[in-house]
C-alpha cells in the first residue's frame, strides 16, 4: 500500500506544472501580433483554453490551433509561411 501512487496528487501536480509551463509561454508570446499554436497531442488545445480563459488580449491574436507531432524544421517553416503570408 505504501507504493501506491496517489492519482489525485499526481494529477494535481501535473496541472500545476502545466499552468506554470503555459504562463512561461504566454509571457513570451503576448507581445506578438498574431499567433498560430501547434504542438503535440492536445497541448495546443490546452494552451488555447488557458489563453482564452485568462488572457483575453492574447486570445484575440490566435489565428489557428493545429495538432502537429514530430515536425521537421522545414515542415515548421512551411506551416508558419502558410499562415503568415
Amino acid at each position: 500500500p505504501q507504493d501506491v501512487v496517489q492519482d489525485s496528487k499526481y494529477t494535481k501536480r501535473e496541472k500545476q506544472q502545466q499552468k506554470v509551463f503555459f504562463e512561461n509561454i504566454i509571457d513570451y508570446i503576448k507581445s506578438s501580433d498574431d499567433l498560430v499554436i501547434f504542438g503535440p497531442a492536445q497541448m495546443g488545445e490546452k494552451l488555447y483554453a488557458e489563453i482564452s480563459e485568462f488572457y483575453p488580449g492574447t486570445y484575440n491574436k490566435v489565428k489557428e490551433v493545429k495538432p502537429a507531432d514530430s515536425m521537421t524544421d522545414n515542415q515548421i517553416i512551411a506551416l508558419v509561411k502558410d499562415n503568415f503570408k
